[in-house]
């Protein structure tokens, strides 16, 4: 099995489970939400994962200082963009809240690309209904970890969350280690559904080429498009080569036009016109242009030309560099 560098300050089943896991994400599924992320810390401790408080979160987005503030429909779309942005990350464990976001089909095509466990407690003493999300819990988790409720005084720390949730961990990652070592394909195709762009072909992924990403580039342009960028052409044609007619003129200086013909550079005309251009700003006049007036002497060439012609070197001559 390959190795990571994240595995080696790892023991046991923490390093397996960090190994087979190849940077892939979990995602704690579960009715009692404050359990899970307190499990989700004590994992993400043990293997490098990042556990994602999602109510800090999600009132960070909504700049509220409780969920309660937010109605029901507007805490379930805040959910559904926070999954949604976690899709593309690795080693996160995210927590989704109970009866929340993680109730609708278009949510779980972000959370296929992680490994979806499901936590549940059981108290015998009080027994939980079947209710349709726990059905939905029980028929998308792709691991069920169910811990029995430890209680007496002989359980030293059980009956507080942290201790709750160390022993919900402690049961977890042997079971995750061993659920992955069954599967060794798993976390690759899970790698594969993300780089895809969680298209929501999970399990059954389609090919690359498939992907409604990768045909839209395949489309051809709308009506009219092609006539609209021919026209964009010829008047970019039409642009260069006046130009390069209003630029012929540039370069002279005091003692005469410089030294350097224009058409010495490439690009024909429009490389000599670039090449006048620098001289014009550097060279001429001493290295130095002190006034418009002379700078549009210099772009005219003091000769004959076309309005258009004249109004394209007044435009370039007052982008040309000017002297102190």
């Amino acid at each position: 099995m390959k190795r990571f560098a994240a595995s080696t300050r790892k023991v046991g089943a923490a390093r397996l489970v960090v190994d087979s896991l190849k940077r892939v994400s979990l995602t704690f599924i579960g009715d009692d939400h404050q359990l899970n992320y307190a499990v989700a810390k004590v994992v993400g401790s043990r293997l490098g994962w990042f556990p994602v408080d999602g109510l800090k979160v999600m009132t960070g987005m909504r700049k509220v200082p409780d969920l309660a503030a937010l109605t029901e429909p507007e805490r379930v779309a805040t959910e559904a963009e926070l999954l949604r942005g976690l899709r593309n990350q690795f080693r996160v464990i995210a927590t989704p809240l109970p009866a929340g976001a993680v109730l609708q089909d278009a949510v779980w095509k972000d959370l296929w690309g992680s490994v979806i466990v499901w936590i549940d407690e059981d108290d015998k003493s009080t027994p939980k209904p079947r209710t349709p999300e726990r059905q939905l819990y029980e028929d998308r988790a792709e691991l069920a970890v169910r811990v029995k409720v430890q209680k007496g005084f002989g359980v030293r720390g059980g009956q507080t969350l942290e201790g709750r949730a160390r022993a919900v961990a402690d049961t977890l990652l042997p079971r995750l280690s061993d659920f992955l070592a069954e599967k060794p394909e798993l976390t690759e195709r899970k790698r594969q559904y993300v780089e895809r762009g969680c298209r929501g072909d999970w399990p059954e992924l389609q090919p690359a080429e498939g992907s409604p990403v990768v045909a839209a580039l395949d489309r051809k342009p709308l009506a009219g498009f092609e006539e609209e960028q021919s026209s964009s052409r010829g008047r970019a044609s039409r642009s260069s080569r006046s130009v390069g007619a209003g630029a012929g003129g540039c370069g002279r200086s005091s003692s005469g036009r410089l030294g350097r013909p224009h058409g010495r550079t490439g690009g024909g005309a429009l490389g000599g016109a670039r090449w006048s251009w620098m001289e014009a700003g550097r060279g001429g006049r001493g290295g130095k242009i002190h006034s418009l007036e002379e700078r549009l002497e210099v772009a005219l060439g003091r000769e004959e030309t076309s309005n258009e012609e004249s109004e394209t070197a007044i435009r370039r001559a007052m982008l040309m560099p000017g002297g102190e």
